[in-house]
């Protein structure tokens, strides 16, 4: 769930990536039954953050300083990913906290940072690279738009 959301943020507006982290958790539990109607109370913020936060970092910071264009925005995409996987996870533990109970920082760090360790490596790798070939293949974006050479 985690990847459309990712690329929505970085292919949307701020609104539109905010609507498919909230939908995908929803739309995904109710046609294959996972995640659980529990785990979907606490993804939706998360994912919801996730998809903001991508495309607001986006929109402020379009291509990283002193790269290339194609590789500087790779590297725009990975950073406000990062920004984003905090703020998200943040997210979901305040709605852990919310919707079940409190737990201690170590439980938190030892169940959600830990075990998804490879999977945050393979979003920030896929990600941007995925995002630079549907850049690429796509209509002209706002990025494309506002950084338009000669």
């Amino acid at each position: 769930m985690h990847f459309p959301v990712f690329l929505a943020g970085v292919l949307l507006s701020p609104i539109y990536a905010t609507l498919v982290g909230i939908m995908t958790p929803a739309l995904t539990a109710g046609f294959t039954g996972l995640p659980t109607s529990e785990q979907v109370l606490r993804m939706i913020p998360e994912l919801a953050v996730y998809g903001l936060v991508t495309s607001l970092a986006l929109r402020a910071f379009p291509v990283w300083p002193g790269l290339s264009k194609r590789l500087g925005r790779m590297a725009a995409i990975a950073a406000a990913m990062m920004a984003a996987m905090i703020l998200g996870r943040a997210a979901y533990i305040l709605a852990y906290i919310v919707f079940a109970s409190a737990e201690s920082l170590g439980y938190f760090v030892s169940v959600l940072i830990t075990p998804a360790i490879p999977g945050i490596i393979a979003q920030l790798v896929l990600v941007p690279l995925a995002a630079s070939r549907l850049e690429k293949t796509s209509a002209p974006s706002i990025y494309d738009r506002k950084h338009r050479m000669g």
